[in-house]
């Protein structure tokens, strides 16, 4: 999975846009700063998923500026998209910051559909945690206070993750437009105030 398309995709798909704006919607939201995207990396995105049939590109011209190339997405784009939400809603690699991503732009996916990957998320990191218990028992029996002190900290996290994960299944069950209604109004109006 790549994030800079998830994000790319997700901005297409609430409203067509051009690269620039989207670039500065990026920015106001701060993703260029923990999501790690530039404006060459989303310019080159934007060109792939182009390739890919992901999305159409119009040339539009306004007043005397020049030509601008307007981004929409196509139904190969949203079942990308569908499949980089629900990859992202799974994922417990946290070095792409792909769930955070997923879980941010993720207003096109069912609620029972999140629910089923953050159901497995959980899974996932439940396994993970069960790993790093028995790495932890290994070390303690070794006397390796070191590794010990880093598989204590990696559960602590797992433990945080799966706790986060729940707080998550909560919210679509108690609120299920949260994200396919509400959410995908507020990015529609915040790209409008770009155009």
């Amino acid at each position: 999975m790549a994030k800079n398309e998830l994000i790319c995709l997700a901005l297409v798909y609430h409203q067509q846009s051009y690269a620039y704006a989207m670039s500065e919607f990026l920015q106001s939201l701060g993703l260029n700063q923990w999501a790690h995207i530039s404006k060459p990396s989303l310019y080159t995105a934007l060109r792939r998923l182009e390739k890919e049939g992901c999305l159409n590109v119009n040339q539009v011209r306004v007043g005397e500026m020049p030509e601008r190339k307007i981004y929409s997405i196509t139904p190969l784009g949203i079942e990308r998209f569908r499949k980089e939400c629900r990859d992202g809603l799974i994922s417990v690699d946290s070095g792409e910051d792909l769930f955070a991503l997923a879980l941010t732009f993720n207003t096109v996916l069912e609620p029972s559909e999140s629910i089923l990957a953050l159901q497995e998320r959980k899974r996932r990191l439940c396994s993970l945690h069960s790993e790093l218990q028995e790495k932890l028992q290994k070390t303690q029996e070794h006397q390796v206070r070191h590794s010990e002190i880093l598989c204590q900290m990696g559960m602590d996290v797992k433990e945080l993750e799966i706790r986060a994960t729940d707080e998550c299944i909560e919210l679509y069950q108690n609120d299920p437009e949260f994200f396919t209604v509400r959410l995908k109004k507020l990015y529609t109006g915040m790209m409008a105030q770009y155009a």
